[in-house]
């Protein structure tokens, strides 16, 4: 079984849930949010998560050998970032988040993205 594309939860300590899709072979992290989020992110907290995920995604999939098997040359790789617009908003402002974060694992499931 190849994998093609990873599911993760992410949470910026005390404040919010959200996932982040990662496709592997073209390297783009697309973050499902049901707070608000920004084209241009400024936020100390989200550059720091961006610049981890830049960073350590790609150790992970050399030290996996993932760039070997799937014929992707390292030297070229790069991650980049996209927010899912079209990703439902959520209303309260208190708690929800973890129930959207869960809803949109189940929407990747279903195969409904």
């Amino acid at each position: 079984m190849f994998v093609i594309q990873i599911l993760m939860p992410i949470n910026e300590p005390k404040k919010h849930w959200f996932v982040a899709h990662f496709e592997i072979q073209t390297g783009v992290v697309t973050f499902y949010n049901s707070s608000v989020t920004f084209a241009h992110e400024t936020r100390d907290w989200y550059l720091l998560m961006r610049s981890c995920l830049e960073t350590r995604l790609p150790e992970v999939l050399q030290q996996t050998n993932v760039f070997e098997t799937k014929g992707i040359n390292p030297a070229t790789y790069r991650i980049t970032f996209r927010n899912d617009d079209d990703a439902p908003k959520q209303r309260g402002i208190f708690g929800d988040c973890g129930v959207w974060a869960c809803i949109f694992y189940t929407i990747w499931r279903m195969g409904s993205h």
